[in-house]
């Protein structure tokens, strides 16, 4: 898959679910503001995923004309732990 479809697969997810079904009140409003940015991460590693979030964060740090980052790791987690393992790191 390529980056774009990638992007296009979760906003498809953003509309269907998280703003169909009210999940974020905020979505909706930053979707149409066109304020959400997307990356794309292919890390291989703990490390580099957590490299990636801290960039992200640099960037809204820096550009506040982005509400929030959908941050999309294309490859790394095969297991949902290994995923909940970095959410606790990062945490």
């Amino acid at each position: 898959m390529s980056n774009q479809q990638i992007i296009a697969a979760t906003q498809a997810w953003l509309n269907s679910f998280v703003i169909a079904y009210n999940i974020c009140p905020f979505a909706k409003r930053e979707q149409q503001r066109n304020s959400i940015r997307y990356r794309v991460e292919y890390g291989n590693s703990i490390e580099s995923c957590l490299n990636a979030l801290i960039d992200e964060c640099i960037y809204l740090d820096t550009h506040p004309e982005t509400e929030t980052t959908l941050l999309i790791f294309a490859e790394f987690f095969d297991d949902f732990d290994d995923y909940l393992d970095l959410l606790a790191i990062a945490g």
